[in-house]
């Protein structure tokens, strides 16, 4: 808890570097103190300072002239910006439970150890350049915060980061350097605009990069990113379908896992992965692979795709065919077709009937039921036009009373079911009247019923394939 202004005492800034200089300094003799003046927080020796339930109210300048040296602050709250200046290697810059209001300015920095801990941020935090040590934001978040808010670490090296379900506002890590295991897991990448769209453009991570169950809210740019050991990115935006995703240009040495993650678009261009990657149970609303080099293979089963580039379902296709799955990749392959037959205009006639009818008739050898109802109904209508046709039809009109109906309806019915099968006689129906027109209509029908009644026992095959 926050201490109230009335229970803090107000001290100015050179009499708080006093204290400090003081040789008998311990943990609590910086304890609820308000210093209203911009503070120069400057150490010339190694040495630890411990602010703990002090609030400042103007810019705090904090650097130091000394390897090794701490500062530390407990439950404190900055009203401004915390400027660093210069801090010497192996120094420590620790916050706990603090509120910085008005955001954060370090650059070129060079290895040190720095943290946040279940602190509340607004405003701009800007590590451009530096070097960490170590760096771990465990549970801190952008609460409340100002809509120009944001995170950047300009390509900055870590040699140690934690961000375990912290949240960010507009973060950005552009061509920074992860010399050890990245560590985002369930962290939230919150964005109000184009700031922060390019999160880890042109990063390299030289171990493992883990992003489980992380919340990209609307964008995750990877493009031309480096993972030179196994990425996670499972359980990401889970049951959240609004996240555009970009992988384009990146590189994967490991084995890289995008499973029960869900993305509104999912864009991945001229990327390598060396090992298997997984996307199953992946749901995503649009998936875009184009030139992607699967070295040894990938895994969609049980993927929800809901709309992707026909070179996506080509792939995707043939990375189940080389596993053997007939089955999923027949479904890929009726994906493929459809979004082929979208393309293709009615300038070609032939290309684009054959691939309309394979679409109506049993989608693609994937729907058994489209190819029984293209069946039934291209009878019926090839049989209405035949008994159209005939010169005394069968059940004319003029009946006279229920039985004259349905006496009519049954030889109707019963001439049907005949025209029904492909291999009746020419002359079923000659004592109708049947003219030249008719043998017409009757033998053309034939060739579209064998047709439906073809790819209707397709459909059905498609298990056994």
């Amino acid at each position: 808890m926050q201490p109230l202004s009335s229970t803090l005492t107000e001290i100015s800034a050179n009499d708080l570097n006093n204290k400090i200089l003081a040789d008998n300094i311990t943990h609590g003799s910086l304890d609820s103190y308000i210093c209203k003046e911009p503070f120069f927080l400057d150490l010339h020796r190694p040495q630890k300072v411990i602010f703990t339930n002090s609030h400042f109210e103007d810019v705090v300048y904090i650097s130091n002239d000394s390897n090794e040296s701490d500062f530390q602050f407990f439950n404190c709250i900055f009203k401004e910006k915390i400027e660093i200046g210069t801090l010497r290697e192996n120094s420590n810059l620790a916050f706990s439970t603090c509120r910085l209001n008005n955001g954060m300015a370090m650059h070129e920095i060079s290895t040190i150890t720095f943290s946040m801990v279940r602190c509340s941020l607004n405003g701009e935090f800007a590590f451009d350049g530096s070097t960490f040590e170590s760096c771990y934001f465990s549970k801190t978040l952008f609460d409340d915060c100002d809509s120009y808010s944001s995170i950047t670490f300009l390509g900055c090296q870590f040699e140690k980061i934690n961000f375990t379900e912290a949240v960010l506002q507009n973060p950005s890590f552009i061509s920074s350097i992860f010399n050890d295991s990245a560590r985002f897991k369930g962290c939230t990448f919150n964005h109000t605009g184009l700031i922060g769209v390019g999160s880890f453009m042109g990063s390299k991570f030289k171990m493992d990069a883990d992003f489980r169950d992380a919340k990209f809210k609307l964008f995750a740019s990877f493009n031309n990113a480096v993972f030179m050991g196994y990425a996670y990115f499972t359980g990401c935006n889970l049951g959240e379908l609004y996240c555009s995703s970009d992988f384009s240009g990146a590189g994967f040495e490991k084995r890289v896992f995008f499973d029960n993650s869900w993305f509104r678009n999912l864009e991945i261009h001229h990327a390598e992965f060396k090992e298997v990657v997984s996307f199953k149970n992946i749901v995503c609303g649009n998936l875009n692979l184009n030139k992607c080099l699967f070295v040894q293979g990938a895994d969609f089963l049980d993927a929800e795709i809901r709309g992707a580039t026909r070179e996506s379902f080509r792939i995707i296709k043939n990375e189940f065919l080389k596993s053997n799955n007939s089955v999923d990749a027949l479904i890929y392959q009726a994906k493929e077709l459809r979004e082929i037959e979208k393309a293709t205009s009615w300038q070609y006639p032939v290309e684009k009937s054959v691939l309309w009818f394979n679409k109506i008739s049993n989608d693609f050898g994937t729907n058994w039921v489209k190819g029984f109802l293209f069946t039934w109904r291209i009878s019926i209508i090839f049989y209405i036009i035949y008994f159209l046709s005939l010169h005394n039809p069968p059940g004319a009109w003029g009946w006279k009373g229920w039985l004259s109906f349905m006496s009519a309806v049954n030889e109707t019915s019963k001439y049907y079911f005949k025209f029904l099968i492909v291999t009746h006689d020419l002359a079923f129906m000659d004592k109708s009247g049947p003219n030249a027109f008719s043998y017409f209509i009757d033998s053309f029908g034939r060739i579209f019923i064998a047709y439906g009644i073809v790819q209707t026992v397709q459909a059905f095959r498609k298990f056994v394939k």
